[in-house]
């Protein structure tokens, strides 16, 4: 309990800190909301009219100091161009990112784990080597020449993928959040297939990244535990190899296997920016690219503490995982 009153502090600092520093970064980008929302034609006293209302004609540091008031009550302002409250338009759009950062998640401990066992357990082998190189690959390719070139093959060239959106048609009637789901529950099959489709590009785009480095620590990480004292005695005990290596080898290996999943995990949801912006997926990250090409500060702002957090949250529950699969952590 001490230590995760102590972690909870640090994550409270940390986000702190994170406020300030991107308070002054938006605020010394040289643009005006102001200009931009009155338009190419307005006036110079309807433009301060409006940076007066907006109050945008205060100091920096009164500005602060007026934000983090607001702040403490959970007030994150109001968007300057959706002029709705910032919170609302981020909790409407949360779950289409959750939806899609879940199912990269999935596909990259699906396909990471097994083929990072498989290529450990056959050191050196050919297969080895390919996943070696392509894992490599998986770290170089920039998200976004990886998504158009997705679109350009898998939607333009052979037509089997939807371009962009999340689905076809009509939303599904709310429970979740999650298209795919709320379909499901809905009854709608001809809306899951549509939202599944319109899922499939945007996610495999996220989880190219993640699945990498899960391969890399993976394979890395069983290599080091297939020597150890233990398994040895295990085999010479006589027990099953599956068992030897998914119990005894497998289990020991995913501790730092948890500890990058949680940075990657982190890093998607920022990178989300990009991927979303791409496929016009409607979560987060492409609110987060309209706020910043109309210079809306407050939900610039607002994206980076959601993003924040939930960096200090997955900090917090990969410190779980590591006693969930070392029981030793726990004394």
């Amino acid at each position: 309990m001490p230590t995760l009153i102590s972690r909870l502090l640090g994550g409270v600092v940390t986000l702190v800190g994170v406020v300030i520093v991107t308070f002054f970064i938006v605020n010394l980008i040289p643009s005006d909301p102001a200009a931009v929302l009155a338009g190419p034609g307005a006036s110079s006293e309807f433009i301060a009219e409006l940076r007066t209302k907006l109050g945008l004609d205060q100091p920096l540091l009164v500005r602060l100091a007026h934000y983090f008031g607001r702040l403490i009550q959970g007030d994150l302002g109001v968007s300057f161009y959706t002029d709705r409250p910032v919170i609302h338009d981020l909790l409407a759009r949360l779950p289409a990112t959750l939806e899609l950062s879940l199912a990269a998640l999935l596909l990259g401990l699906g396909v990471g784990i097994p083929v990072g066992v498989y290529s450990a357990l056959h050191r050196n082998s050919i297969l080895d080597h390919a996943v070696r190189a392509v894992t490599v690959s998986g770290f170089a390719i920039a998200s976004f020449w990886l998504a158009i070139m997705l679109q350009l093959f898998f939607v333009m060239r052979l037509d089997l993928l939807p371009l962009s959106g999340r689905i076809a048609g009509n939303a599904p009637p709310f429970f979740t959040g999650f298209y795919t789901i709320d379909s499901l529950i809905a009854g709608d099959w001809r809306g899951f297939t549509s939202a599944l489709m319109h899922l499939v590009l945007p996610a495999f785009t996220q989880s190219v990244p993640l699945t990498a480095t899960i391969v890399r620590f993976m394979r890395a990480s069983v290599l080091d535990n297939v020597g150890r004292p233990s398994v040895q005695y295990a085999q010479a005990m006589g027990l099953p190899p599956s068992l030897i290596t998914w119990k005894y080898v497998v289990r020991s290996a995913l501790k730092p296997v948890i500890t990058q999943v949680g940075l990657v995990c982190g890093a998607i949801l920022g990178g989300s920016v990009v991927v979303e912006s791409i496929f016009d997926w409607p979560g987060l990250g492409f609110y987060a690219f309209n706020s910043i090409i109309m210079s809306d500060y407050n939900a610039v702002i607002a994206f980076t503490i959601w993003i924040s957090t939930i960096y200090v949250l997955l900090n917090i529950l990969v410190d779980f995982g590591h006693k969930l699969v070392d029981p030793r952590e726990l004394r």
